[in-house]
């Protein structure tokens, strides 16, 4: 069940794609027509298209639990990536990629700036 806010009068509709995520768990296959394709991006519902019904289940499972942790469009992106890379999206990689997503992670950034370092590398032991 889910509780969505209320619209009033001519308001805007509320909706929450990730209420539709348990339904498309127990029927991966009503992913071909349900409402949820138009909220993710092109190139995600191509991938979820092209997988078995196994892969497409996974998929969506995880997509369901990253995203009432990370938002719904940070964890809609993770997953294109991980199916960009050539795998099928797992909960662990899709969680930390959506969490760095929806804080602003910039493409690349690996941390730390440990060039501070790189002087010892050169330097014999003494």
């Amino acid at each position: 069940m889910a509780t969505l806010a209320r619209s009033f009068g001519e308001g805007e509709t509320v909706r929450n794609p990730v209420s539709l995520m348990p339904a498309l768990v127990a029927r991966p296959r009503a992913f071909g027509e349900s409402t949820i394709r138009r909220d993710m991006p092109d190139g995600l519902v191509e991938a979820i298209d092209r997988c078995g019904k196994a892969d497409r289940r996974q998929a969506l499972r995880v997509l369901g639990r990253v995203a009432g942790v990370a938002g719904f469009g940070a964890a809609c992106e993770a997953e294109e990536r991980v199916f960009a890379g050539g795998r099928v999206p797992d909960e662990a990689s899709c969680d930390i990629l959506a969490r760095r997503i929806a804080a602003g992670g910039k493409e690349g950034a690996a941390g730390p700036d440990l060039s501070v370092y790189d002087g010892f590398l050169g330097r014999e032991a003494i």
